[in-house]
């Protein structure tokens, strides 16, 4: 939670524990908190378009993605492996960006620690959690093409002098989306 804007200094998904991003010996993307609330992606390629080597080889519910040419067999979210299938795809339209605090992409056969044996590289949704050290709250609201209309309201509640804290995330969409 050290991020500065943009920029991300530490990593849960390369070694699956919180490690300074400089200390880490692998290629690691991330797409932190911020960078996803500035470009409102409605699903997951919307934001990982941004990360190089990668690409979509399918469409609709049934996406399929490839690091460095290699495709992804599976998924990873807080570290763990994706339950419900091999790919991302299957629980795509399920796990919305807007539930996901941050999105790590460890590239290369640093993937094959979440025994996933994926050599091109493995991509992890970390969860939005509540933050016992704040209290925020933020609405977003998107007109789209084919009268698709968005609204996300997130908020977090701190208790106790950062003893506690309750967060919840809702969201409304409506109208179509071109897969």
């Amino acid at each position: 939670r050290n991020d500065v804007g943009y920029a991300s200094t530490h990593s849960m998904g390369a070694s699956r524990v919180n490690v300074d991003l400089r200390d880490t010996p692998m290629a690691v993307v991330t797409l932190n908190e911020q960078l996803l609330r500035d470009l409102g992606p409605i699903n997951l390629m919307e934001a990982l378009q941004y990360v190089s080597n990668l690409a979509q080889n399918g469409t609709g519910v049934e996406e399929i993605y490839s690091l460095r040419g290699v495709v992804v067999q599976g998924s990873q979210r807080d570290g763990l492996p994706e339950p419900g299938g091999p790919n991302l795809g299957v629980n795509n339209a399920i796990i919305d960006p807007a539930f996901v605090e941050r999105i790590e992409v460890i590239k290369g056969p640093a993937g094959t620690i979440y025994g996933a044996h994926d050599l091109g590289g493995v991509i992890n949704r970390v969860s939005k959690l509540a933050n016992p050290s704040s209290t925020f709250g933020s609405v977003q609201i998107g007109l789209g093409s084919f009268d698709l209309r968005r609204a996300v309201v997130d908020y977090n509640r701190a208790f106790a002098d950062g003893a506690a804290a309750v967060r919840a995330t809702a969201l409304f969409q409506d109208g179509e989306v071109l897969t």
